[in-house]
């Protein structure tokens, strides 16, 4: 039971911010329980080998979306709309443009 209290913790911890529970914590956790030491290290283990995949696909996802939206915004303007014209598009004073 001690285990799924920690678990609960970190659910509530995730929804202010990422927070990990430190892997010493688990090793204290799964010894309350009464796991064996080496079912104990092995909680462990499969706990911070679980933390790192978790942040190696955060960040793969962050970077695959950053990529996919610099393929599907290739043709947004690049200038400001309604400001100046260059110098060479200007309309002389008194004409009008044509269509």
């Amino acid at each position: 039971m001690a285990l799924l209290g920690v678990g609960m913790g970190l659910l509530a911890s995730l929804e202010a911010g990422i927070i990990f529970v430190p892997t010493g914590q688990v090793r204290s956790a799964a010894e309350r329980v009464g796991l064996p030491p080496t079912e104990a290290d092995a909680v462990t283990d499969a706990y911070a080998s679980a933390q790192l995949d978790g942040l190696k696909a955060a960040i793969l996802t962050t970077g695959a979306i950053t990529l996919a939206g610099f393929l599907v915004t290739p043709n947004l303007p690049t200038g400001r709309a309604g400001g100046a014209r260059p110098a060479d598009t200007a309309v002389p004073t008194g004409t009008r443009p044509t269509p």
